[in-house]
């Protein structure tokens, strides 16, 4: 029996976006990691922490959807807000209580948190904004800083450094990376819509080299800051060693490779155009998070359970990518 396309379960699993979590989770394994504080972090803060950003994500998505309520007819996209009607009354009430909640538990956590939620909020909502205005370079940048803020919301709750800082930009630019490549995959609807994006613009061969360059570019960034010693700390707290201490070059080269096997397969489906569009920014989000997973065993000397905590991660993505798929009737 073919299901509802008004579905609520369907239209929550498309504002949730189960890949998001692995994602999240990514991230949060990156700053324990990287902070060298996984061996002392409680499984409540851990659980806080995750329901912090897991909470502001709908929260974004959904009034990013809002924003775009037009566009998204356009484009024949599902959205909640397009699908299912909701009452003005219970839309302000359930936004409202979640914001309330999400900025009771980064004030309570501490000024660095509290503040780096409202940057989050305000990037993200410039981001819808601006491509609601179709200034291209605008709506880049604020997505972006959404990343870079996303990092930060996670990495202040144990303690802000320096160190964070640069890896917030290096994670701003890796989610550019994918954002772009999120374009290509729509450039058929955002035509429709007459959105701005740089595959709309320019064409999908540019894109591609575009995208190309930020992850060069990325990579080597990378390789510098891990060279970088002296940390500055901005707010302590569970901290015990920000130091992010010399990226091995096994880990450089699991983060080039995971990237080489995104574009061959990447490439083929743009050659094949019969595939579901969302496996275009399949490729891309994958070797994103193993890229943060990467970065995060890295800390240590690779071991080959590493390997198989990314084998892990990797199965767990593809069956979160897959639920939204078929969340999204692309199966």
């Amino acid at each position: 029996m073919k299901r509802s396309r008004g579905s609520i379960l369907r239209m929550s699993l498309l504002l949730i976006r189960p890949f998001h979590i692995v994602h999240q989770w990514s991230l949060i394994i990156m700053v324990i990691f990287t902070k060298s504080i996984y061996s002392v972090v409680s499984a409540l803060d851990l659980f806080v922490v995750w329901l912090l950003v897991f909470l502001v994500m709908p929260l974004l998505f959904a009034i990013n959807d809002l924003m775009h309520l037009e566009e998204d007819r356009k484009m024949g996209r599902d959205r909640l807000f397009t699908a299912v009607s909701v009452p003005p009354q219970i839309l302000k009430t359930v936004l409202g209580s979640i914001l309330a909640l999400l900025l009771l538990i980064s004030v309570l956590r501490s000024a660095s948190t509290f503040i780096s939620l409202i940057l989050l909020i305000v990037f993200a909502s410039a981001y819808g904004y601006y491509k609601h205005k179709r200034r291209t370079l605008l709506t880049y940048l604020f997505r972006s800083l959404s990343g870079f803020a996303l990092y930060l919301v996670i990495s202040s709750y144990f303690a802000l450094t320096s160190t964070d800082i640069l890896l917030a930009v290096f994670v701003a630019m890796t989610d550019l990376q994918v954002h772009i490549i999120g374009d290509v995959r729509d450039i058929k609807k955002d035509k429709v819509a007459e959105l701005k994006t740089l595959p709309a613009l320019y064409g999908i061969p540019t894109t591609n080299i575009i995208v190309l360059l930020l992850q060069l570019f990325s990579t080597s960034y990378l390789m510098i800051i891990s060279n970088i010693k002296d940390v500055i700390v901005f707010d302590s707290g569970h901290l015990l060693n920000a130091d992010l201490g010399q990226i091995p070059i096994s880990s450089v080269l699991f983060i080039v490779i995971f990237y080489a096997v995104a574009w061959v397969i990447y490439l083929q489906l743009l050659r094949r155009g019969d595939i579901p569009y969302q496996w275009l920014h399949a490729c891309f989000h994958g070797a994103k998070v193993l890229t943060f997973l990467a970065i995060a065993l890295s800390t240590d000397a690779f071991q080959l359970t590493d390997l198989l905590w990314l084998l892990m991660f990797l199965v767990i993505w593809f069956i979160s990518y897959l639920t939204y798929l078929w969340a999204d009737d692309r199966l």
